[in-house]
């Protein structure tokens, strides 16, 4: 059976030598989830489209999905027995790619983000408000944006990001660790 852990502690130590930063928001409770199983020897984090699993490999963990969970999920196994156990769940439904993080420790190109901040005529830069954040989780392409917290509280306390905006809405947006493209709806 897949629990919710009452004590997320009691199975932190699965995810030791993990650095994450998504990770780390599951585990403190800032974004995202943990699961486990009731034995507490598989855990689960799961933020917006990632899933991290580790500890002892499960496949009744690995096929868990929470109530208003489905479709894609990138998983992430701690290690081939992972792996393993996702490719015996998911056969043909699974691919396995490589993904390629962005190094932890780096330097801001100043120069760069002040050509950010100056964006093209006819846009400007926002904080993302409670306005900006309720626009973001009602339209798909945006939604990873924000929908990491449960509720705006939770943004507003924990997280941070700003939009482009026109006349005609949310262009573009950024938060720390998510980035997006320009949508093709507002390309030429």
């Amino acid at each position: 059976m897949i629990i919710k852990p009452d004590d997320i502690k009691a199975v932190s130590a699965l995810f030791d030598g993990w650095e994450e930063t998504l990770v780390y928001s599951c585990l403190e409770g800032t974004m995202g989830e943990i699961y486990s199983t009731r034995d507490g020897l598989s855990a689960m984090a799961m933020i917006n489209d990632f899933c991290f699993l580790s500890g002892a490999p499960s496949g009744e963990l690995a096929a868990f999905r929470p109530e208003n969970r489905g479709g894609f999920i990138i998983m992430v196994p701690q290690n081939e027995g992972w792996a393993q156990i996702i490719k015996s769940v998911y056969g043909r439904r699974s691919a396995l790619l490589t993904r390629y993080a962005t190094k932890k420790n780096t330097v801001f190109d100043t120069v760069r983000l002040r050509n950010l901040a100056a964006p093209p005529e006819g846009y400007r830069i926002e904080m993302i408000g409670r306005h900006i954040y309720e626009a973001c989780l009602n339209d798909g392409w945006s939604r990873d944006l924000v929908s990491a917290f449960g509720s705006y509280k939770s943004f507003s306390a924990h997280g941070i990001g700003c939009v482009a905006r026109c006349v005609q809405g949310v262009q573009q947006g950024s938060c720390p660790g998510v980035k997006c493209q320009l949508h093709s709806s507002f390309s030429s």
